[in-house]
């Protein structure tokens, strides 16, 4: 299923502009709400959006990438490609949009390689994460899994070392979901 186009529209257009203005705590904050709206619809599309944004803060994050002499020419590489998705997207070209997004998820994995400090792949950890987060936000673990198309033993891992099934707050009953996804959804 996918989200109405309009808002899918806007956040892609949020991340490219915060991206362009390389503001990371924007960028953090658009993955975290894509995902909650992914995650209340079962969106692989906002999903992506989601693991996108996330990526993208977290390479802003750390100095080692942003000081790299080869920095502009990824962050020009994925403006272009972010700009190809939202015209697909405009178009109403859902595969273009999604082969897009995987050229995006392919520069960051190799400013990952080049510059990364760590063995897992920081798209890889976006997806166990995020698929968390959606499970969190009441997904069963397979769906999350799928959502985020992470491995579902790792994420069934992360969601075992986190405290976050711990909180209250995020266990709300279906009801309450039903009515924030029937709100979201204009109903």
């Amino acid at each position: 299923m996918c989200m109405g186009k309009k808002e899918l529209l806007k956040a892609m257009g949020s991340v490219r502009e915060s991206l362009k203005k390389e503001d990371s705590l924007e960028l953090r904050l658009l993955a975290n709400d894509s995902i909650k709206k992914a995650a209340l619809s079962n969106d692989k599309a906002m999903a992506s959006v989601s693991l996108v944004a996330y990526s993208l803060h977290k390479i802003l994050s750390k100095e080692h990438f942003v000081k790299s002499k080869k920095w502009k020419q990824r962050k020009k590489a994925i403006l272009s490609c972010l700009d190809r998705a939202l015209a697909s997207l405009e178009k109403g070209k859902m595969k273009a949009f999604h082969k897009c997004m995987g050229s995006i998820a392919a520069e960051v994995q190799k400013m990952d390689r080049s510059f990364g400090r760590y063995v897992q792949s920081l798209f890889d950890k976006a997806r166990v994460k995020y698929a968390a987060d959606a499970y969190f936000f009441g997904l069963s673990l397979s769906q999350a899994s799928s959502l985020t198309r992470a491995d579902r033993k790792a994420v069934q891992e992360y969601v075992g070392f986190t405290k976050l099934h711990d909180k209250d707050a995020a266990a709300e009953g279906i009801g309450k979901r039903l009515r924030a996804f029937r709100k979201a959804m204009g109903e």
